[in-house]
């Protein structure tokens, strides 16, 4: 396993009081943005996988709009997928697996994971190289199931970190 922290220039996230929580500004104002955008994708059942998923934020607050969809969070900092473990305990959402560790800019792990039906990914392709995202883009293909969805957002979220 390849640690690899997450960019420099990711969204910043601090620690919440007396916890493990992480806190982003930008995730508060972009997850119902994003919620809305998956949500218009239709998919009333299946699996989805979030790649990159931060904090933790967005996760909850799709697994609440989505409850027919089972989704799985992936981070590659520890101190993140303990922020995401937090946000699922407090959320009571039995629709979220734990989060798994997992560098999406790495060959090899679509093979890893069944066929998802939907793959999203949050604010990740403009912080990394041309060639990890070229990594990460064939990955998803590999792992999506037939007729399965790829999400993701852009820059567009970046100044307002």
């Amino acid at each position: 396993m390849t640690f690899r922290s997450p960019p420099p220039n990711a969204s910043i996230a601090t620690k919440t009081e007396g916890g493990k929580k992480l806190f982003a500004p930008s995730a508060e104002r972009n997850a119902s943005a994003i919620c809305n955008a998956l949500k218009a994708i239709n998919l009333k059942q299946g699996s989805a996988l979030e790649l990159a998923s931060g904090t933790g934020q967005h996760i909850v607050t799709l697994a609440k709009a989505m409850p027919n969809i089972r989704w799985q969070p992936t981070e590659v900092d520890p101190d993140r997928i303990a922020s995401i473990q937090a946000y699922i305990d407090e959320s009571n959402c039995s629709n979220i697996s734990n989060p798994l560790f997992l560098n999406a800019t790495q060959s090899g792990w679509s093979t890893k994971l069944y066929p998802m039906d939907l793959i999203s990914l949050s604010n990740l392709l403009h912080l990394i190289s041309n060639s990890e995202a070229e990594t990460l883009i064939a990955e998803a293909a590999t792992a999506l199931s037939q007729g399965g969805r790829l999400f993701f957002t852009a820059h567009s979220n970046a100044a307002v970190n």
